[in-house]
């Protein structure tokens, strides 16, 4: 360990385990941090940007906990998808290429919903957002930045079309008790929900 002051404040770095690093390896490191602190760089930011993708995302996260409640459903899809894909690789080493590709796999290879990649998309997009900002990546370096979401079609949809509407209608006209198949006449002609109607009066039909 060397301990150091960089910026008025007392740092520290690990140059290994005593176990292993021999005496002299561990010499070596030491002079060379305090050479490269001669020079006025900082240990810590070199650090930062030989960090992979696996290592930030561990402080990352850590510092979301508790404070969104997505943060169950966020340590998911990293542990499932994102550190298995890109867990090893040095974080400045993504490129916008690899996201997007992860992304458009994750709908048509994967099936999984437009709506669903955009939630990756999303979480991977305020990660390498929060990456530059904590000193991980320059701010111009932001993969994501590069890489458009899924068009969402948000439009509401019908539930059935006419004809269905009508094979519906005659099979709740069969219905045995004559009650209930009413009722679901009265909900598919209407669009009213059925507790709306089973609290109607009869001013409102």
């Amino acid at each position: 360990v060397t301990r150091y002051r960089q910026n008025k404040r007392r740092t520290s770095t690990v140059h290994g385990d005593y176990r292993v690093l021999h005496l002299e390896n561990a010499r070596e490191l030491h002079r060379r941090l305090m050479f490269d602190l001669a020079l006025g760089k900082d240990p810590q930011e070199a650090k930062k940007a030989k960090a992979t993708f696996a290592e930030v995302a561990q402080v990352f996260l850590k510092r979301r906990e508790g404070k969104l409640r997505s943060y169950a459903d966020d340590v998911q899809k990293f542990s499932k998808r994102l550190l298995p894909t890109f867990g090893k690789r040095g974080l400045h080493q993504i490129t916008a290429e690899e996201l997007d590709d992860f992304l458009h796999n994750l709908h048509t290879k994967e099936g999984l919903a437009v709506a669903t990649a955009n939630r990756y998309h999303s979480l991977l997009s305020g990660f390498f957002r929060w990456s530059a900002k904590a000193g991980y990546l320059p701010f111009d370096k932001n993969p994501m930045a590069l890489v458009e979401p899924f068009p969402e079609d948000n439009a509401p949809k019908d539930c059935m079309s006419e004809a269905e509407l009508a094979r519906f209608i005659d099979k709740a006209s069969e219905d045995p008790n004559p009650l209930a198949g009413g009722l679901l006449a009265l909900i598919g002609l209407t669009g009213a929900r059925l507790s709306e109607w089973l609290e109607a009066d009869w001013s409102e039909v």
